[in-house]
């Protein structure tokens, strides 16, 4: 028992499981240098140790036993903690004025700062917080665990490649995330992705705060602070209310500042002008700034202090969702580009409409949703008792939310009918059918429940039409949801086009497909399909 004693007064960062491995090598190495009564081994390891702490320096005997203990002590990091662990030691006291005795309290957890910072890809700001929170006396803090994995040539780091990597990647999923939706409804996406990922707040008012159509570069600074601390995330498990580990005012940062469009950019570092020599933020620096300024401060403490209580699976995911929103907002700040015409020649809108129902446009279902908002528009018409929803609404919008039976629909109350469109782009696969059905009772309650306020349900017949290019799937056998029938049919965009031949559409694709297709809230490359499809 003796030795396992003297080897914990040690307080060496070892795989507890190779504990018994360290002690027959101790007792071997004090036989070789201190006779072989124990307690002269005690003797002389209490000497050696008090001479370390008193002096700062230790013995190359003490060296060479601590790094013999070091290297059969650990498995996977043993040649890297062996090597580095005196040079830890003199960092922490010479450089960061931690007291001999306390630096090597702080080495004892040298084996789970290397794991943390190797396995989990933790920041030192985050490795501080658990170190912290298991020995509060220590007092860790980010700085000085930056320093140890530095001498272990182990600290994070972002690079210029790193983020021209990641703007370019995150870019590129605007159209996937949040197709044609306008702002506010990105900001209800972002939201509700939020809330499942367990973020406490109201994300989109946050967002909202920070970025708005009406004033681009209002909250800029903020909202590339913003930014630069959810890019960190993609490669680390940041601490995101620390601002100072990753170099805000260094080249990769600057990297991703620039790259925002002129409408939005304002002169000079966003950290350097309103976080200069700022450890960490909280609300007490939020309630400093300006009144002008306040509102903006506010709301990214509160991002980011939403994002410091989530593991990091869901920070790094909801991330993800803040930096494309981000990247919306940048479309909407750049002049539009690629803009169509109001109206087109007589003699090119069957043309179109006949280019788009030949193959999948490629658009996310973009283009081929406004045509079919076009098309059911002009056969089920207000005069006859049909009243539409959901005609404009963006591929991406919820259904449950909007209280749709499809991407658009329309009911007659007299004749208790409705009859609902669902666009697609290619081929419709029983995969993509079997997950709609599988929603349709949950998306389809809440317009029952209107329903059931003046009538009877089961007075009600619901026809839920697919559109595509073509179909692989099995018709389903007709569905009953609290006593509503359901019947579930399918057309091509060719068939659909021909019931609509006998009827004007020029007037119609010009507000149902030009107009909207028009916004910058749409992709440029859906703009850019559609003049190509017109050729």
């Amino acid at each position: 028992m003796i030795y396992r004693r003297l080897l914990r007064t040690l307080l060496l960062p070892i795989d507890l499981r190779l504990e018994q491995n360290c002690i027959e090598t101790m007792t071997q190495y004090f036989n070789q240098v201190a006779g072989t009564s124990s307690d002269d081994h005690t003797v002389w390891l209490d000497g050696q140790v008090n001479s370390w702490d008193e002096t700062g320096n230790a013995s190359i005997q003490l060296k060479e036993l601590i790094n013999n203990l070091l290297e059969n002590g650990n498995q996977d990091y043993a040649t890297k903690i062996s090597e580095s662990y005196f040079n830890a030691h003199t960092e922490l006291v010479s450089n960061q004025l931690v007291p001999s005795k306390l630096a090597r309290s702080f080495l004892s957890h040298l084996l789970l700062i290397t794991r943390l910072a190797d396995e989990e890809k933790m920041s030192c700001a985050q490795i501080s917080k658990i170190l912290d929170a298991m020995n509060p006396s220590a007092g860790f803090g980010r700085r000085s665990v930056e320093a140890i994995l530095k001498k272990m040539k182990m600290a994070p780091s972002i690079t210029t490649a790193n983020i021209t990597d990641l703007f370019e990647t995150d870019k590129s999923l605007i159209s996937e995330f949040f197709g044609d939706a306008t702002l506010d409804e990105c900001a209800i996406t972002i939201s509700r992705v939020a809330y499942n990922l367990g973020f406490k707040g109201e994300l989109n008012e946050y967002m909202s705060s920070l970025l708005t159509e009406e004033e681009l570069d209002k909250f800029t600074p903020y909202v590339q602070i913003l930014h630069y601390q959810c890019s960190i995330l993609e490669y680390y498990d940041h601490n995101v209310k620390d601002f100072y580990e990753f170099s805000p005012r260094g080249q990769a940062a600057a990297r991703l500042f620039s790259s925002y469009p002129s409408a939005m950019l304002k002169a000079g570092n966003p950290f350097l002008n309103n976080a200069k020599s700022v450890g960490q933020i909280n609300f007490p620096w939020a309630a400093a700034k300006k009144n002008n300024e306040f509102p903006g401060a506010s709301a990214l403490f509160s991002i980011l202090d939403g994002l410091d209580e989530m593991g990091y699976a869901a920070r790094q995911e909801l991330a993800l969702w803040i930096r494309c929103f981000i990247h919306k907002f940048m479309v909407t700040a750049e002049p539009l580009d690629t803009p169509l015409p109001n109206t087109l020649d007589a003699n090119l809108y069957s043309p179109l409409i006949n280019n788009i129902a030949r193959e999948n446009t490629s658009t996310r279902g973009i283009i081929e949703q406004r045509l079919v908002d076009s098309l059911a528009g002009i056969m089920h018409l207000g005069r006859d008792g049909w009243v539409g929803r959901g005609i404009g609404d963006s591929v991406n919008a919820s259904n449950l939310s909007k209280k749709k039976l499809g991407d658009c629909d329309f009911q007659h109350i007299a004749n208790r009918r409705a009859v609902a469109y669902e666009a697609h782009g290619g081929e419709l696969t029983q995969t993509y059918l079997n997950e709609h059905l599988r929603t349709l009772p949950k998306s389809a309650q809440p317009r029952i429940d209107e329903w059931k306020t003046f009538s009877n349900a089961s007075d009600w017949h619901v026809n839920i039409i697919f559109v595509a290019h073509r179909f692989n799937v099995q018709p389903p056998a007709e569905i009953n949801i609290d006593g509503v029938t359901f019947n579930i049919t399918f057309i091509s965009y060719n068939d659909l086009i021909a019931q609509t031949t006998q009827t004007p559409i020029n007037e119609v694709i010009d507000r149902h497909l030009l107009a909207p297709l028009s916004r910058n809230n749409t992709p440029s490359y859906v703009r850019q399909t559609l003049l190509d499809l017109l050729v």
